[in-house]
């Protein structure tokens, strides 16, 4: 005797059979071939009976009748176990929604063939259009559509409609910009090239007026040239050279030996004060004595445009939300191969990991679960499974899971945030997000000490330019200095050109001890100044 198991199989196997049997008394012989007709002299692939079959089905349905064969095959793979209850639930109320909105739907757009709709489509049809007319009826079935989609398979298509055409719009958004851009540097190109074309015409008619008045012959020069010649030579004074004795011999005549020795003691009293007093300056502003890389720069700076960051990537929600329904499904059915009963509460998901809140029934102890973390990872096939038992406030047990599909966080949202932009501290760090995915700013000024820590390629170098890039746009370079040590001499080696630096990137180890203790006596100046 069969067991139930195997009559479920040959029942399921049976309905897809009588799937297929609908499906190609449906189709034309046509299909196959010129010779279609010869072969199946019946007019139909199945015979007088698929050809009876398919003219029922089409004088009712139209052409939704090719839904039939979906809608029964999706049967059979549920009768013989290939399917799972809710998803065969979904498919079925889902294809039964089109089998009745379809043929109204084609009835309406292709000005009523009773063809095309059928008798359904042509009655309800022609009773809407009656009603509401036309454009009414199509606003009624496309929101049909829309509440169908969105109620059984959780996909709403006006969002992915929405969100082509935001990412075209970006695009084109895009493309006008660098087209605006490439014809204004062409412009300046063009400008610059006729400023250069003129100036070099300016200088070619100064070369000629220059070689017209050189070309003016000895003797011939006008009255006024020679006058002006012969006063310059008569006013002419003497050489210096001439002089300089002259001055001399009557500074020594009439001051005397005493005075020129006073004279040069006076200047040398004068250098020494000099130096003396740079010295004194030197021994106080000591702490200025680093090198400025910026130091000749007068620039008013300001914060960096969001533009330069890289915008997020777009996210498929709505698949992301049916995986992790799955996925919570499946975590339930594992708990119950362990003999845990237990239901399904709400989830808390992050950029990386889902929190499933897990309610046990009554009379399952929580330590049950708590320790079930390694046999779940195995079954559903994660990396790792972390059990939080229990939630602290809630009461039921956290069971964080790897999303299917982990989020890409990205700096410009948390930097566009509320919480970044309205952080009191004034050295906000925008370190990533949360479990719940909201943004997560810290305080460095309650960070004396930061370490940070990890094996390779878990992201110390990503979080290190994370916390740069956070306070270059909370503060110009008049608000906020930097000094930058790289014994690696590749982490911040792309920082040489920031305003910001009090510095040049220092990559020597005895350069660095002398940078540091810089920053020491820097320390102690302002601490000075703030006991002043």
């Amino acid at each position: 005797m069969l067991n139930r198991e195997q009559k479920q199989e040959i029942l399921g196997v049976g309905i897809i059979v009588l799937a297929l049997f609908v499906l190609l008394a449906l189709l034309p012989v046509t299909l196959v071939g010129e010779r279609g007709g010869e072969r199946f002299s019946g007019g139909n692939m199945v015979g007088p009976v698929g050809a009876f079959v398919g003219t029922i089905l089409r004088a009712f349905l139209g052409a939704a009748a090719f839904i039939v064969p979906a809608l029964l095959g999706f049967g059979g793979l549920r009768v013989g176990g290939w399917l799972s209850q809710h998803w065969t639930l979904r498919m079925s109320v889902f294809c039964g929604g089109l089998l009745f909105l379809s043929p109204i739907a084609t009835w309406v757009l292709l000005d009523r063939p009773e063809e095309a709709g059928g008798w359904l489509g042509a009655n309800i049809g022609s009773s809407l259009v009656d009603l509401v007319g036309v454009i009414g009826s199509l606003l009624i079935l496309g929101f049909a559509v829309v509440a169908l989609s969105v109620g059984t398979l959780g996909w709403n298509p006006l969002r992915s409609v929405g969100r082509g055409v935001v990412a075209g719009g970006e695009a084109a958004g895009r493309t006008a910009k660098v087209l605006a851009d490439k014809s204004k540097e062409l412009a300046e190109a063009r400008s610059q090239a006729a400023a250069a074309r003129a100036e070099e015409e300016r200088a070619a008619e100064e070369r000629a007026e220059e070689a017209e008045r050189a070309e003016a012959l000895a003797g011939l020069e006008p009255e006024w040239m020679e006058s002006e010649d012969e006063a310059d030579g008569e006013s002419e004074p003497e050489s210096e050279e001439e002089r300089a004795p002259e001055v001399e011999s009557e500074v020594a005549s009439e001051d005397g030996p005493e005075a020129g020795e006073s004279h040069i003691a006076d200047e040398s009293s004068l250098q020494a004060t000099d130096l003396g007093e740079e010295g004194d300056a030197g021994a106080e502003d000591g702490a200025d004595d680093l090198d400025d890389p910026n130091a000749e720069t007068d620039i008013e700076h300001e914060v960096p445009p969001m533009a330069l960051l890289s915008e997020p990537d777009v996210r498929d929600d709505a698949r992301m939300d049916r995986q992790l329904d799955e996925l919570g499904r499946v975590l339930i059915d594992k708990l119950k191969t362990f003999n845990v009963e237990c239901t399904l509460g709400r989830r808390t998901t992050g950029p990386m990991v889902t929190q499933f809140e897990v309610i046990p029934s009554a009379g399952v102890k929580v330590n049950r679960i708590a320790n079930l973390d390694a046999d779940l990872a195995l079954a559903m096939k994660a990396k790792s499974v972390r059990i939080v038992a229990p939630i602290p406030g809630r009461g039921a047990v956290g069971v964080e899971i790897p999303n299917p599909r982990p989020e890409i966080v990205n700096l410009r949202n948390i930097l566009e945030s509320p919480e970044f932009r309205s952080a009191k501290g004034e050295l906000p760090l925008a370190l990533g997000k949360d479990l719940n995915g909201r943004p997560y700013v810290a305080n460095l000024e309650k960070m004396p000490h930061v370490l940070i820590a990890g094996a390779t390629g878990a992201g110390k170098s990503v979080c290190l330019n994370t916390i740069v890039t956070s306070l270059v746009y909370r503060h110009t370079p008049e608000t906020l200095r930097l000094l930058m040590i790289d014994p690696k001499m590749v982490e911040l080696s792309v920082y040489s050109r920031l305003p910001h630096l009090r510095h040049n990137v220092v990559t020597d180890p005895r350069e660095a001890a002398g940078l540091l203790k810089w920053a020491v006596l820097e320390m102690e100046r302002r601490y000075g100044l703030l006991k002043a």
